[in-house]
């Protein structure tokens, strides 16, 4: 199926904007203008097109942070040795608030998620 944005663009020569702005007259679309001005008109057409109908939900930005700091984590201790770990993990509990312990748990779920999910490992 052709996307009827598309269609709407080429036969009437207006701008997708025009769409979004009356998508506005719903409350529930009143984020499509912040959305339009970062992504831009081609892709608002493939987003509407290919989400259209659908709610989508985006992290808020304590999960965000708490993935970068999962990250962080993770980057630092998978590049040492599993019995060398010790002295990085205490610092990088002092440095996140965190304890030694849920700093090393937290290693081991970001770990095994990346290794199962996206098949990244290391080879430590």
């Amino acid at each position: 199926m052709s996307n009827p944005l598309m269609q709407f663009k080429d036969s009437l020569g207006l701008s997708v904007k025009a769409v979004y702005l009356l998508l506005l007259q719903y409350d529930k679309y009143s984020y499509l203008p912040e959305i339009f001005d970062l992504v831009g008109e081609s892709a608002m057409v493939k987003l509407l097109d290919r989400f259209a109908g659908l709610q989508i939900k985006f992290p808020t930005e304590g999960e965000i942070l708490d993935v970068v700091r999962c990250l962080k984590i993770y980057s630092r201790l998978s590049k040492i040795q599993a019995g060398k770990r010790a002295p990085v993990i205490d610092e990088l509990a002092s440095d996140l608030d965190m304890t030694p312990l849920s700093v090393y748990d937290n290693f081991n779920r970001t770990k095994k998620e990346l290794e199962n999910r996206l098949g990244i490992g290391f080879g430590v």
